[in-house]
């Protein structure tokens, strides 16, 4: 019987453990498709002033660009910044030229937080979009976005970043 106790204390602390590691994550906010709003702001290469650009991954395939407020991003997934207006431009139609040839489409997103209010706007192909972004917020008054791992030509990401899956293109044309 004094197995089965030390199994079962053990057991105990580790679910409180793990309720203790969630209960600090903050609180989390979620994506809402607006394609017919928001791929219009991007592809027409407009900038919103005081507002940052980044793309994931870094490179001349992006997955997906997202905007948001300077200085509201924490994350180390988006750090390729999308300087001006023409390299907007040149990155929108690249995902949506690479979404083209996989048959696939591009959509655009508000990302909220946990009432509802928008804290960005990310631009992807579909199969960025649909792999249900997480968008975690943090004690500072900032978020990060992440994605489950997705498929690529290497096999799966586990970095969370969006994924070029591109198969035999390897990334560029």
């Amino acid at each position: 019987m004094g197995k089965n106790l030390g199994y079962a204390l053990k057991k105990t602390i580790l679910l409180i453990l793990a309720g203790v590691m969630f209960a600090g994550c903050g609180t989390y906010g979620n994506i809402r498709r607006d394609d017919k709003e928001v791929i219009p702001s991007f592809e027409s290469g407009t900038m919103v002033q005081g507002h940052e650009y980044r793309q994931s991954p870094c490179g001349s395939n992006p997955a997906a660009i997202l905007n948001f407020p300077k200085g509201s991003l924490d994350s180390k997934l988006w750090n390729c910044p999308v300087s001006n207006s023409d390299e907007l431009k040149t990155k929108t139609s690249k995902i949506k030229e690479n979404a083209s040839q996989d048959e696939t489409s591009v959509g655009g997103a508000y990302v909220l937080d946990d009432k509802g209010n928008i804290i960005g706007r990310v631009y992807g192909d579909d199969s960025y979009l649909k792999n249900n972004p997480t968008v975690y917020l943090k004690d500072n008054n900032k978020f990060t976005i992440q994605t489950p791992g997705m498929k690529s030509s290497g096999g799966s990401n586990p970095t969370g970043s969006p994924s070029r899956g591109r198969g035999s293109r390897g990334g560029t044309k």
